[in-house]
């Protein structure tokens, strides 16, 4: 399990997250770089960023994703659609101040 990870949205953190916590952010419209990654105040070279354009007045949903294999573990973000966050979302806790 993904005990806690940081979030960064064009490389800024705006969030520390714990497991079964979600967060919600505002943005502007246009593309935006979407970055998960276990620690650190900046994004790592080896992070797996993902490129999700915004639109105004739509929510966008991303979730973490945990590869595991023998030697690395890996973790990335990916975005999933509102009937498969919706489907989650009930059994996760809101965390409005996770910085």
């Amino acid at each position: 399990t993904i005990s806690k990870v940081n979030a960064f949205i064009d490389g800024e953190l705006v969030c520390k997250l714990i497991n079964y916590r979600y967060s919600r952010h505002e943005g502007e419209t246009g593309q935006r770089e979407f970055i998960i990654q276990r620690n650190g105040q900046a994004p790592k070279p080896e992070a797996r960023p993902i490129q999700i354009t915004l639109e105004a007045g739509k929510t966008y949903y991303v979730t973490t994703i945990l590869e595991a294999d023998v030697f690395k573990n890996q973790i990335y973000c990916q975005e999933v659609t509102e009937t498969s966050a919706l489907t989650v979302l009930p059994r996760l806790v809101a965390d409005k101040k996770c910085l």
